[in-house]
């Protein structure tokens, strides 16, 4: 009896021990969003061209003609009415700003100044917001930007997922094949089908914006193809995302550059906010690196979509909160409070 005693006592020592007073300080803000709804990126014309002829597109708060894969006005107003949000939660004001970045495409660093809008149309003009962003291309994982992800892209095409996904919707990539094989410039082969993600966005923008098959082109693309072309999609994204190698070389960098700034938190003596502004392929693996994907599984993000990571200060103990889509997410296993399950300690992160 005596060692059942003692071992509650212990338990209520440790549970003593993670337990913090949260009127804590919020010292720092990190704020990843995807950029706002864009034209379809695909490079298969007529389609990508028809897309672009339905919507208007925003040029620095100017409208403009659309071409590939630029912010329209719908994706202006998404980031927008989120810098909105997070005025009226956090109270931010520019000189709350420590460091703006983007990826160097016109869809983030609209969606960036868009956003910069929704917090403050007085302060950021064209010009003032040209000098103060930073581009990091870093953080847009792709092989132009990590060359080592060529050789894991390789070695996941050449592993058993991959295979059963291709038994699985080898008759969907046949299909999609003769659609792709006459429109594509490159003349590429049947060994470097470019894989159900580049269809997916597509497929989906032509739903969006009611764009029909040619008639000369003899496909018929139903509601049944864009689903299947969807979940062939994902699949193909969640082979990716469990590759450590993958989640490695596509966020260490990112990873490492928020340590350091949260390291320097214990000095601030105000608010400090940094925001990137960046693709769905940084979100995904993001959710993934840091152990947030129990609630994620799989599906692409929508646009807008946003990681807001909180830097709480308590003495001189550190602690982050995390938010996906502006709703709270309890913290990785590996650093949750045992009974503050939202709250993650930094020294265990």
């Amino acid at each position: 009896m005596n060692t059942i005693y003692i071992l509650l006592f212990i338990v209520c020592l440790i549970l003593q021990s993670q337990a913090v007073d949260f009127n804590s300080t919020l010292v720092q803000l990190h704020v990843i969003v995807r950029h706002g709804d864009r034209t379809t990126a695909s490079v298969l014309q007529p389609y990508s061209k028809l897309i672009q002829e339905k919507t208007t597109c925003i040029h620095y708060g100017k409208e403009r003609q659309c071409e590939k894969g630029q912010l329209t006005t719908k994706g202006t107003q998404q980031l927008f009415e989120f810098g909105t949000r997070l005025k009226r939660q956090y109270e931010l004001s520019p000189h709350h700003i420590q460091k703006l970045e983007s990826t160097n495409f016109n869809r983030t660093k609209n969606s960036l100044y868009a956003l910069l809008q929704g917090i403050d149309q007085r302060i950021f003009d064209y010009t003032r917001f040209k000098e103060d962003v930073e581009i990091v291309n870093y953080v847009y994982p792709n092989p132009s930007v990590e060359p080592r992800l060529n050789d894991v892209i390789t070695k996941v095409k050449k592993s058993e997922q991959w295979a059963n996904i291709d038994k699985e919707y080898g008759h969907l990539k046949k299909i999609l094949f003769q659609f792709f094989k006459p429109l594509n410039e490159q003349h590429w082969e049947w060994n470097e089908f470019p894989g159900f993600i580049y269809f997916y966005d597509l497929f989906n923008c032509m739903k969006l914006y009611n764009v029909s098959i040619l008639e000369d082109h003899k496909f018929i693309l139903n509601d049944d193809i864009i689903t299947k072309t969807t979940y062939a999609a994902e699949k193909e994204w969640i082979t990716y995302l469990s590759d450590e190698s993958y989640k490695h070389y596509a966020m260490n960098p990112l990873v490492t550059s928020l340590m350091k700034r949260v390291r320097k938190a214990k000095k601030s003596t105000s608010l400090k906010t940094y925001i990137l502004s960046t693709h769905d392929t940084t979100i995904t693996p993001l959710l993934n690196y840091l152990g947030l994907q129990t609630f994620y599984h799989g599906d692409f993000p929508p646009y807008a979509a946003n990681i807001i990571i909180e830097i709480h200060q308590h003495h001189q103990n550190l602690y982050l909160k995390f938010k996906y889509m502006e709703e709270e997410v309890d913290a990785p296993y590996y650093c949750a409070l045992g009974n503050h399950p939202k709250y993650c300690s930094f020294k265990q992160f």
